[in-house]
Parts: structure tokens; sequence; C-alpha cells
């Protein structure tokens, strides 16, 4: 016989985790292309805006974090890919701002 609360329980966790799913999709694909904007601001020498957009991605990877918790976000790719950007952007900036690259 097939237990009617393990089916309704399955259900309501795949639609749970699918709903963050798309949430976590999206806001990494904010930062995503926030990140590429910085990375083309250094190359035209746009330092303080790169800047201020950094400190924008931290935030957003931050409330992120907050929200999901550092192991949910590791499931999904979209995340990596934001968070890898980011990394980029952030050694470039100082690569060019000819100071140490330190773990960030």
């Amino acid at each position: 016989m097939i237990n009617a609360t393990l089916l309704k329980n399955l259900k309501k966790d795949y639609f749970e985790n699918e709903s963050q799913r798309r949430q976590i999709i999206s806001a990494s694909n904010n930062i995503l292309f926030l990140a590429k904007k910085v990375i083309f601001k250094l190359q035209r020498d746009e330092l303080v805006t790169a800047k201020k957009q950094l400190k924008e991605i931290e935030i957003m990877l931050k409330n992120l974090e907050d929200r999901f918790g550092a192991l949910r976000l590791r499931k999904e790719g979209a995340y990596k890919a934001a968070a890898e950007e980011y990394m980029e952007g952030k050694i470039f900036l100082q690569a060019i701002t000819a100071k140490e690259i330190t773990l960030v």
C-alpha cells in the first residue's frame, strides 16, 4: 500500500527545492551579469565604478548564503559560475592596481 503522507511530503519537498533552485538561478544570473560588467569596466579603467559594483556583488552573495546556506548553494551550477566570475573580477582588480593578490 502506498503511504499517502509520504507521497505528500515528497511532493512538498520537491516543489520547495524547485522553488529554491529557480530563485538561486535567477539571483546567480544577476550576479554573473554584474560581475561581467565589472570586468569590462576594469578593462576601460573605470576603477571607482568597478569597486562599487564588486561591493554590491559581495552583498548579493552574502544575502544568497544567508537565505539558502552554503551547502545548498554549492549544488547549483549557476551559483558556482557567478562566484567564479566574481572572483575573476576581484583578482583582476587586485592585479591591475598592483596590489598583492590575496585570498578573497
